[in-house]
């Protein structure tokens, strides 16, 4: 679809209008060959007040494709899906050299796609969509029912293995007795690491990454959360090698921890 609006012209917004109709192919048959090299995670990144969950679907090892389209399944009639308001932007984590799309409009189906833009692109291909509960039940849970990857020279893959989450999220553990940021693991890191996050009560936090000069990088979370232990990670995806600093604000009192970005050279 050269000129997918029909207004005479090729544009960026002809790109996108192809890729949201890519998004609504049918998944492909499974004679197609198996992708060992990527593999497909779905991770919890937080949960709001309201019970509301941002789930977030990472593809390792993405930098030998070319295309990749995604369906996740989960129970329409008892969650919504929407996409969240990140800093990094409309569709999750930066994943430099490609053009992630998510389409989440059709109730119980989330269409995700993401097209290669350059030579060299991120090894990680990472969507985040946010799931808000309507009627939540105990066992639901959102399912990656079939994934299709295809390389540079159109050679079309599958994943033999696709990952499944609990729309339940964690059991809660028990309440922590003091405000604390735990140290980033792993620390040094490549591209992500990972904060624990303890509230003995509910607080307006703010968890925040700056560099030595005190410039901030990236908005973690900002604003209210429930009492409790959470995980939060960081894509450093856009960052440059260096020392950085997590800063969480909490009614005024202020924590830190000293992290490292090494990217790997080899």
């Amino acid at each position: 679809c050269p000129d997918c609006d029909g207004n005479g012209v090729w544009a960026f917004e002809d790109l996108l209008c192809c890729a949201h109709r890519i998004l609504q192919l049918p998944i492909v048959p499974r004679d197609s060959v198996d992708a060992d090299h990527v593999q497909a995670t779905l991770t919890q990144v937080m949960r709001d007040p309201e019970g509301g969950l941002l789930v977030r679907l990472r593809l390792t090892g993405a930098d030998a494709l070319g295309a990749a389209m995604l369906r996740l399944r989960y129970p329409g009639e008892r969650w919504r899906a929407s996409l969240p308001v990140l800093a990094d932007g409309p569709t999750g984590p930066a994943s430099d050299g490609w053009l992630p799309l998510v389409d989440p409009e059709q109730p119980g189906v989330v269409q995700l796609g993401g097209l290669r833009l350059s030579e060299t692109a991120s090894s990680n291909l990472a969507f985040d969509v946010r799931f808000t509960p309507l009627a939540p039940l105990a066992g639901d849970e959102v399912v990656v029912e079939g994934a299709d990857l295809a390389s540079g020279d159109g050679t079309v893959f599958t994943l033999a293995s696709l990952p499944k989450l609990s729309l339940a999220g964690p059991a809660p553990g028990p309440t922590p007795v003091r405000i604390e940021l735990g140290p980033a693991r792993p620390n040094p890191f490549t591209r992500n690491t990972a904060f624990t996050l303890s509230l003995p009560t509910e607080a307006d936090i703010e968890l925040s990454v700056h560099d030595l000069a005190g410039r901030l990088v990236a908005t973690l979370l900002s604003g209210p959360l429930p009492a409790g232990r959470r995980e939060v990670v960081w894509d450093a995806g856009r960052a440059r090698d260096g020392v950085y600093f997590a800063r969480l604000v909490v009614n005024g009192r202020v924590f830190t921890q000293r992290m490292a970005l090494l990217r790997d050279r080899r």
